[in-house]
């Protein structure tokens, strides 16, 4: 497809990523633009592509585009087709009472329809984000081609107003029919439309611009200087100073998606949000310090010390958490190479594996000189509720109540009888605000 050119639109693309922290890389403001004048032709549009190349990334920022240029509201609503089953999304006939009850995408249609709170006066994308099974796509067919009619079981007919397109976001059409993607537009974003580069400037630019200490603001001069001293210490070691060169959090991220050694199938994105969760911490952890020493902040030398080896902790955990021991000490070696740092000097043969960094000084401490001792009254010896701690469950909860802390979901993998349920646990009680609920899928 040959280039779109429209300075207008382009300098209205920057400015728009600018305040969503995204980087205006050429290749995906192509991308943006050929959307856009694929969604101004057709009412059907698919967007193909692999997780985590910035879809729906161009959909927010193309959504902010529209209401830039000319003032008008869009509205996106996304639906999980593969949550529910198909009278979920559709409806169902009662057989006996013959009584219709609307599903999802139907009672959407109907209220834009009614048009009882000035739906005419806005835009209205219905996105599918999710695999397109004939199972549910087929009754789309009608929706997408030029009759723009959806046939309900009951012989109720609904018309799709002009200000509503159908969007559908996928990663591939291994499932599709031909008969469904006929009748849609495409656009097909590549695997390499978001380089590693774009996704660490991101993500330092979105945690710069948090204000981590809860407060509701967008005020940046609001933001905790820990918290911009601490990311300008590891700037670096994210987004290298040389566009042609690598950075430290790259070569990391190379490497694990690189290795074999993994329990499960891991992404990109997956693994930098566990990354994002574990240095949020470390930032957490650099703030309580500043709070609790007002006279002694943490900086200099001091903050230098704990942001770079805060890093390198995070990296380690949330690139290798899933990993075997011996990628987790290929990496650490990789990690200790690579940023010129080194453990304490009377542990040659120790690994990073083995420390942890104190807020207090920024060195390295052995987990195992963390490690509690424990009283345990004769009588609550058998109890099943008695965590007795080891360095493995000292080393798992810190991990583990970064993640949950920032209320990511997480999995823990293990044989039975490994201590997932009792670690889980263990750090979920030490977590305010939270409640838990088991349930058992087997």
């Amino acid at each position: 497809m040959s280039k779109i050119s429209d300075d207008g639109l382009t300098s209205k693309i920057d400015e728009i990523c600018k305040s969503f922290n995204y980087i205006p890389d050429e290749q995906w403001v192509q991308k943006i633009l050929q959307l856009k004048m694929v969604i101004e032709m057709r009412h059907g549009v698919m967007i193909v592509g692999p997780s985590g190349v910035g879809k729906s990334s161009a959909l927010r920022t193309l959504k902010a585009l529209y209401e830039l240029d000319d003032g008008v509201k869009t509205v996106i609503y996304t639906i999980d087709p593969k949550a529910v089953d198909k009278e979920g999304l559709y409806g169902v006939l009662d057989g006996t009472t013959l009584e219709w009850t609307d599903g999802i995408f139907t009672s959407l249609l109907r209220t834009i329809l009614a048009n009882q709170r000035g739906e005419s006066e806005r835009r209205h994308w219905i996105v599918f984000d999710g695999d397109v099974d004939p199972e549910w796509a087929e009754n789309l067919n009608s929706v997408l081609d030029d009759n723009k009619l959806l046939t309900l079981p009951s012989g109720e007919r609904l018309n799709i107003p002009e200000n509503v397109r159908i969007i559908l976001e996928v990663d591939s059409l291994e499932q599709a029919t031909p008969a469904t993607v006929s009748r849609c537009g495409m656009i097909w974003f590549s695997a390499d439309t978001v380089s590693i580069q774009m996704c660490l400037q991101h993500l330092l630019g979105e945690v710069r611009s948090e204000n981590l200490i809860g407060a509701e603001t967008g005020d940046l001069s609001a933001i905790p200087s820990a918290q911009v001293s601490f990311l300008d210490a590891i700037q670096s070691m994210v987004v290298s100073d040389d566009p042609k060169a690598s950075s430290l959090v790259q070569d990391a991220l190379d490497f694990a998606l690189s290795s074999e050694g993994h329990i499960m199938d891991i992404t990109r994105e997956g693994l930098l949000k566990s990354l994002r969760s574990l240095i949020v911490k470390g930032i957490g952890l650099a703030i309580e310090y500043d709070e609790n020493h007002p006279d002694f902040p943490m900086s200099g030398q001091h903050m230098d010390n704990f942001a770079r080896r805060w890093l390198l902790q995070s990296l380690l955990w949330s690139f290798s958490g899933s990993a075997s021991w011996q990628v987790r000490g290929e990496l650490a070696d990789l990690l200790l190479r690579s940023s010129g740092m080194m453990l304490p000097d009377d542990d040659e043969g120790g690994s990073l594996a083995d420390y942890r960094v104190r807020s207090e000084n920024g060195e390295y401490e052995l987990w195992s000189d963390s490690v509690p001792r424990m009283e345990i009254e004769s009588h609550r010896v058998t109890a099943t509720d008695v965590v007795v701690t080891t360095t493995d469950t000292v080393r798992h909860s810190e991990i583990l109540g970064a993640w949950l802390e920032s209320r990511s979901p997480l999995i823990l993998c293990g044989p039975p009888g490994s201590g997932k349920t009792m670690t889980l646990t263990s750090v979920l009680q030490s977590v305010q605000g939270v409640v838990l609920a088991s349930l058992n899928f087997s």
